[in-house]
């Protein structure tokens, strides 16, 4: 069971636990499918979220103290595309099926076997191989942003901004790549798509016309939807119609585009520049903890007694609310 937000029925966000159905390929110690998987298919690099943080400052300083006929008024928001049941569409090739194999026995003493031909939760090689495959889909996705952005392009502050950057890489202040260059960034984290880019006014191209957001959704989770017909909704659409064009799927009630923006368990106030934690998290945090210490009080004179599993949970969380609380004050310049 998993600790997920919704919208209630009166339009609040609450929270819930969600089943999530998962392998223990752990089950087994020694001789189970996780210990035969070598470190090099464990390891994977994923994006942080002062990296989104950082990326979006950098976008929004191509705005910063311009004149509004330039497109000073423009400002960066956000948007999260959460890939749904992402790891279901994902094939798992002929030479690893063995280690998706079950097998049981009935009552006769007969005994059935399965496999499972898409990629389940529980297998430690599991991010890894997502992560290859959504690294693409980012990619893909930044290729229509160059596309459209060519075709409609950003307001003249921006293409001065581009200029003088592309004075720095020259002197060496800057790393080289075209990426430098531009005031939009894209970056994933498995099955979630977190980006930003300017909110001035752009035409949707015909290609992503069927492409909505639940914005009582993005509402109803502190956010001010980012208006239909700017840059960055088209850019959030764009990363929705690549993830359909490879066989993937985004959530509808999961995509958020505009400021405050929660994403990858933070919040980021792109008016405020600053990372913290979303208020429905924090009091869960705190409710997990005041749960924990009454289960583990005294109880007839007896040692307190706590569930292991669960304090390392909280630990783990509290660790993280204490690194919100710490960003909480941080600009993301």
């Amino acid at each position: 069971m998993q600790s997920r937000v919704r919208v209630g029925p009166d339009g609040s966000v609450e929270e819930y636990l969600k089943p999530r159905i998962t392998t223990d390929s752990s089950f087994g110690g020694p001789d189970s499918v996780n210990a035969g998987v070598p470190d090099a298919e464990r390891a994977v690099m994923l994006p942080s979220i002062q990296q989104l943080a950082r990326g979006w400052a950098i976008c929004d300083s191509a705005y910063d103290d311009q004149p509004a006929a330039d497109g000073g008024g423009t400002r960066t928001r956000g948007y999260c595309v959460d890939a749904e049941s992402a790891y279901s569409f994902c094939p798992i090739q002929e030479a690893d099926l063995w280690t998706q194999g079950f097998v049981w026995w009935g009552a006769d003493g007969r005994a059935g076997f399965s496999f499972d031909r898409r990629m389940g939760f529980g297998g430690s090689f599991a991010p890894n191989r997502f992560e290859r495959v959504s690294t693409f889909a980012a990619a893909y996705a930044q290729s229509l942003h160059a596309d459209f952005d060519t075709a409609q392009p950003p307001p003249p502050c921006v293409t001065r901004w581009t200029a003088e950057r592309r004075v720095l890489q020259s002197q060496g202040a800057l790393p080289d790549g075209d990426a430098q260059l531009r005031a939009r960034y894209l970056q994933v984290f498995v099955d979630d798509f977190t980006g930003t880019a300017g909110d001035d006014p752009v035409v949707p191209p015909p290609s992503v016309a069927g492409i909505t957001f639940d914005t009582e959704a993005i509402s109803a989770s502190g956010c001010t939807p980012a208006s239909p017909g700017t840059r960055v909704f088209v850019h959030a659409q764009l990363v929705v119609l690549a993830l359909s064009t490879i066989g993937l799927h985004a959530a509808p009630h999961k995509t958020v585009v505009g400021s405050p923006l929660i994403a990858l368990g933070f919040r980021l106030d792109g008016d405020r520049r600053v990372i913290d934690c979303p208020p429905v998290k924090r009091s869960s945090v705190l409710a997990d903890a005041e749960g924990q210490l009454e289960l583990a009080g005294v109880d007839g004179g007896r040692q307190p007694t706590a569930d292991r599993r669960r304090a390392a949970r909280l630990g783990r969380r509290q660790l993280h609310y204490h690194a919100w609380r710490t960003m909480c004050k941080a600009r993301i310049v």
